[in-house]
């Protein structure tokens, strides 16, 4: 067996769609251990080489270029870094963020993967520990308790990215909503990501919390939130 059929198009003779088998299994293995599927955690945010960019940087064509590493994560402990280059998984070849992701999706939390991370003209290879997604939930909840939107918040990063899905790379995360609270009441939901105050940047969770504190009650405030790929600006009467 190399894969599990997933869908077939009734209008496209012989047509469908499969997962691979080593994906099934990794799934299959979670729930028969976990009671679900846990979603690997690599600490990493990765970004497509161009032939512009690799020309620049002095960088190879074929990989993915490091822009992030998430404090604390495994990948930090081991020392990667902006600006690395990862050209294998297990000695796979990488030609971009889809075959590593691809890679990456084979294996489970706790498990290792070889890396080859090129820095300098030079290829190391590395041990990664893959960890589970953190859960920025409970930390959020605490927060919504306390914030005056009843918002729970966190910086953007590679892990709040991966938890929620979420696809822009500026503004501050909505973890969790108090119910009841005015953010409840005018629909914001956890994954929401808010970019503006004001039509002001944000770009941290502590800097709109702060913001949110010192505003005057009955004023106006209007905030820039993407939810998914589509934005929209949200009228709201400070109470």
């Amino acid at each position: 067996m190399i894969g599990i059929n997933t869908a077939i198009l009734p209008y496209g003779q012989g047509i469908g769609f499969a997962i691979p088998v080593s994906s099934a299994r990794r799934i299959i293995g979670d729930l028969m251990t976990f009671g679900k599927v846990k979603k690997v955690f690599t600490g990493l945010t990765l970004q497509e080489i161009n032939d512009r960019l690799a020309e620049h940087l002095e960088i190879p064509r074929k990989g993915v270029l490091v822009t992030e590493v998430a404090q604390d994560s495994n990948a930090d402990g081991i020392g990667i870094s902006p600006g690395d280059v990862i050209v294998s998984v297990n000695g796979k070849g990488i030609d971009g963020i889809g075959s590593f992701n691809d890679q990456i999706s084979r294996f489970r939390v706790g498990e290792s993967v070889e890396l080859g991370v090129h820095r300098k003209g030079a290829v190391k290879l590395v041990s990664l520990i893959l960890s589970e997604i953190p859960n920025s939930g409970k930390r959020g909840a605490a927060m919504a308790e306390k914030n005056r939107l009843g918002l729970g918040l966190a910086d953007l990063n590679g892990a709040t990215r991966d938890e929620f899905n979420i696809q822009v790379t500026s503004g501050v995360v909505v973890t969790a909503i108090r119910s009841g609270s005015l953010g409840d009441e005018i629909g914001l939901k956890p994954g929401d990501v808010i970019q503006t105050i004001n039509r002001v940047p944000v770009t941290s969770a502590a800097e709109l919390d702060e913001v949110l504190k010192r505003l005057p009650s009955g004023g106006r405030i209007i905030l820039g939130v993407i939810r998914g790929t589509v934005g929209n600006l949200v009228l709201i009467a400070v109470p």
